[in-house]
């Protein structure tokens, strides 16, 4: 009864109807009001506040792009298709920005036709458009299409061994099986897809090279080694040029190809190439990276000894610059206590760890002993 007769209440407090052009300017002020609000909780990472007030701010303003925009980033695949999809229809230039980004939408649901057709849509109207966009728009919406058709291309390899694995019993390595056409097909599209976006990339962009290395991971054979040779070669002629690539720590194409190279169980090229990378650049952090990364290829091959110290140089060269520097000292402690039998170098790890990263570099710090570990730790 309370509850009718608030209601009854505010229905007769009710303001007067508005005139249309009125009323749309008080949704607009009210759909602006939402979206700052949303702003603020999408600033503070608040998630839910912010998916809320956006979509308030949606219904009062249904065709604000940049209310859109907002919610679309913050939604889950099925919601974010819906939402760029009209996104799109809205024309340039979000037909051109976003086209992408709708093609990872529905990648992400499985549906690989409509990601093809949306990052078709996308590319048709770049080129429409001539010089009206940056480089990276074009070249961005052609490796979409590429990853799709070598994707693609991966999943007919995956039919070939399941069809192998049902009637024999074996999994057999895809490197060693002759390719379907239809995965050559696919793989054919992939190929010329990257081939332009390298040509759209500038010289000397990380973007080229990233796409060279993406091409490689999914190509093999013959086609492989080629694209990997011509890779090492545009690497080393830029290794000429400067001896500081200009890039962030986690952008370098040696490190990149090494990685490739750690990822195909290829550890002797892994090793030569993170050892390059140290060579030419050993005051960046870049080296950090690569010195983790021969660690890690030393674990592989059984050498366990080798691959603590490396972590342990890591952590201790770059813990000041390199946000992976404490899950490097983190491993070295951990294999000197429980494989190495060292435990005096184990503790004196992570009493340095809790002096550079605090306490909360550890689960349940207070039951450790520093001097006798009798449990390992493992970092948040």
């Amino acid at each position: 009864r309370e509850l009718a007769d608030g209601a009854a209440a505010a229905l007769a407090a009710k303001p007067r109807a508005l005139p249309t052009g009125e009323r749309q300017g008080k949704a607009s002020l009210e759909a602006a009001l939402h979206y700052s609000r949303g702003r603020e909780f999408h600033d503070r990472f608040e998630v839910s506040q912010a998916i809320g007030e956006y979509e308030r701010a949606l219904y009062l303003d249904p065709d604000n792009p940049w209310i859109l925009f907002d919610l679309a980033m913050l939604s889950g695949p099925e919601r974010a298709a819906q939402l760029r999809e009209r996104l799109i229809a809205l024309g340039e230039p979000w037909l051109s920005h976003t086209s992408n980004l709708l093609a990872n939408d529905y990648r992400a649901l499985g549906q690989l036709d409509q990601a093809l057709a949306a990052a078709g849509r996308g590319l048709a109207a770049v080129r429409a458009a001539q010089a009206a966009h940056p480089w990276y728009v074009e070249s961005t919406l052609l490796q979409e299409m590429a990853d799709i058709h070598l994707q693609l291309a991966a999943m007919e390899r995956e039919k070939q061994q399941q069809q192998i694995y049902a009637e024999t019993g074996q999994w057999i390595n895809y490197q060693e099986l002759a390719p379907t056409p239809e995965e050559m097909r696919q793989y054919r599209v992939g190929r010329d897809l990257y081939l332009q976006a390298i040509e759209v990339a500038p010289e000397g962009s990380y973007l080229r090279f990233q796409y060279r290395l993406n091409l490689a991971r999914g190509s093999r054979g013959r086609d492989r080694e080629m694209l990997l040779r011509q890779y090492e070669s545009a690497m080393a002629a830029l290794a000429q040029q400067s001896n500081d690539p200009g890039w962030s720590p986690g952008q370098n194409p040696a490190d990149d190809l090494a990685l490739l190279y750690e990822e195909g169980d290829d550890y002797d090229r892994a090793k030569r190439v993170f050892g390059a990378v140290i060579e030419q650049y050993p005051d960046s952090p870049t080296a950090g990276l690569a010195l983790s990364g021969l660690a890690r290829v030393a674990l592989a091959c059984g050498h366990k000894q080798e691959a603590a110290q490396l972590f342990e140089e890591m952590g201790e060269r770059w813990w000041q610059s390199q946000p992976r520097a404490k899950d490097a000292s983190l491993r070295a402690a951990a294999l000197y206590k429980n494989e190495l039998g060292e435990p005096e170098k184990a503790a004196r790890l992570y009493r340095a760890i809790g002096r550079r990263f605090g306490r909360h570099s550890f689960y349940n710090i207070e039951t450790l002993s520093l001097i006798h570990i009798s449990e390992p730790t493992r970092p948040y």
